[in-house]
C-alpha cells in the first residue's frame, strides 16, 4: 500500500480523485486486520484506492505535523478519510465495515452529482 510519508506523497494524494486515507499504527490489532484485508484486495475498497499514514512511522512525523487535523481529530484508529482532489468529504473511525460505509457514501454522492 502506498504510504504517505513526505510532502510530495501528500501532494500526490491531494491530486487524486476519490481516495480513502487510512490512519493506522503497527500496534493496533484492528489496523493489522484492516491492512490484511486491503492487501488481499489490492489496496482498494469498492474500487477506491487506499493510502495510509502510519502514526508510528518516524519518517512520516513531518507530514503528520503539517496535516493539522490528524493531531486534532484522530483519537481512535483505524481512522478513515474519504477525499476527492484534496477535499475531505467524510471521516469515520473503525474497522473495514466502517471503511465500506465511506465508499458507499462516495457512490451515493457521485450518482447524485450525475
Amino acid at each position: 500500500m502506498k504510504e504517505v510519508v513526505t510532502i510530495d506523497d501528500w501532494e500526490n494524494t491531494l491530486s487524486e480523485s476519490k481516495i480513502i486515507l487510512l490512519i493506522t499504527k503497527k500496534t493496533c490489532k484492528d489496523c493489522i486486520i484492516v491492512e490484511r484485508y486491503l492487501e488481499l484486495n489490492n489496496y482498494f475498497i469498492n474500487k477506491i484506492p487506499v493510502r495510509k499514514i502510519s502514526l508510528d512511522n518516524p519518517n512520516s512525523e513531518i507530514i503528520r505535523n503539517q496535516i493539522e487535523w490528524i493531531n486534532i481529530e484522530v483519537d481512535i484508529i483505524p481512522f478513515w478519510v474519504l477525499m476527492n482532489r484534496g477535499k475531505r468529504l467524510f471521516s469515520i473511525r473503525g474497522d473495514i465495515k466502517q471503511a465500506m460505509k465511506i465508499s458507499t457514501f462516495s457512490q451515493v454522492n457521485q450518482s447524485q452529482e450525475d
